[in-house]
């Protein structure tokens, strides 16, 4: 590191609050680390993270034996100190507590502006195996669940990167994500490459990429999650198709309509009432009520409704080769 300028100390974790309060909100992101250190740099001050942890895997013998990922985390961490006024801890996944990082020395020195606001950042080594996909979901569940034990209501934003890493943990990380309230993942594209000659991924004049040989497949733990309801999303799309009429048209429309299953024909309405007032109580509870608990549409006057963001991405990724049809057209 450069000649410094002004000694810092670091501020023992003991005298600094590390869980969460609930009297302010903190950013927290989640991210691995296996090559690069830009990508998970910078969306941590992109975000303007209060807490990062990082995700790693590298042996801790002292300076003289330190390999290369111990390098990359230390460039990691260099990088980050010349940002914030970091505090390091390290994360115990099976105890699911944190514990004071283990350094060779008790004060950091870095360089840093004289009266410059320098903002804090807490730090957590999360040193675990990144290539191992049940090793993966079992610590970033135990993270996000140690996060939300002191933020019952979701109130802290957790970012997760899922760019940088291990695919393994891009994988676990996005399933868990699925599991808490106010989770966003995201991703980081690169501008510019460090190696810009082609001719480093070409072996004998064939184009080999960066890995030359491979070990064998490793098979993943298999997860079943319910596919969207098929109905539900179909009767969606053609409701805002129709132009979102009235009740008692979008029931006779919805009767009209027709979609496959199986190689079987199923009506979007398909429940014999026959008497008005029950069928607009059905469209309510069957159509309408579950629409808005899942984040499909708003209400914006009675009667009136529009298409969340979640609702427009539903209706345009899943099912849109599916066939709905209204029997007047041919089915």
């Amino acid at each position: 590191m450069s000649e410094k300028n002004t000694p810092v100390k670091i501020t023992p974790v003991s005298s600094r609050s590390v869980g969460n309060t609930g009297k302010s909100v903190e950013r927290i992101v989640i991210s691995c680390i296996t090559f690069d250190t830009i990508k998970i740099t910078d969306p941590i001050i992109h975000y303007d993270a209060t807490k990062a942890y990082l995700v790693h895997y590298c042996d801790k013998k002292g300076n003289s034996e330190k390999t290369f990922y111990n390098e990359l985390f230390d460039t990691v961490l260099e990088i980050l100190d010349e940002h914030y006024d970091t505090t390091l801890l390290e994360y115990n996944v099976e105890e699911c507590r944190y514990e004071e990082a283990k350094t060779g020395s008790e004060t950091v020195l870095i360089d840093r502006p004289s009266k410059k606001l320098v903002k804090e950042l807490t730090v957590v080594d999360v040193n675990e195996v990144v290539y191992d996909f049940n090793v993966m979901l079992k610590t970033v569940f135990s993270i996000m669940n140690f996060e939300r034990k002191f933020d019952e209501d979701s109130k802290n934003p957790i970012y997760v990167n899922i760019s940088a890493g291990s695919s393994e943990f891009s994988a676990a990380a996005l399933m868990v994500s699925m599991m808490f309230d106010n989770v966003e993942v995201f991703s980081v594209h690169t501008r510019e490459h460090m190696i810009k000659d082609e001719q480093h991924y070409y072996e004998n004049g064939r184009f080999v990429g960066l890995a030359k040989s491979v070990k064998e497949p490793v098979p993943i733990t298999n997860f079943t999650i319910p596919r969207p309801d098929k109905r539900l999303i179909l009767s969606l799309k053609v409701y805002f198709d129709l132009g979102c009429p009235s009740a008692t048209e979008t029931i006779r429309e919805f009767k009209e309509y027709s979609y496959t299953e199986n190689g079987e024909i199923i009506k979007l309405w398909n429940w014999d009432e026959k008497e008005l007032p029950n069928e607009k109580m059905i469209f309510q509870r069957q159509f309408i009520d579950r629409w808005v608990s899942e984040d499909l549409v708003d209400r914006i006057s009675r009667g009136t409704y529009e298409l969340t963001n979640h609702g427009r991405f539903t209706i345009d990724t899943y099912y849109v080769n599916e066939c709905v049809s209204a029997d007047k057209d041919g089915l």
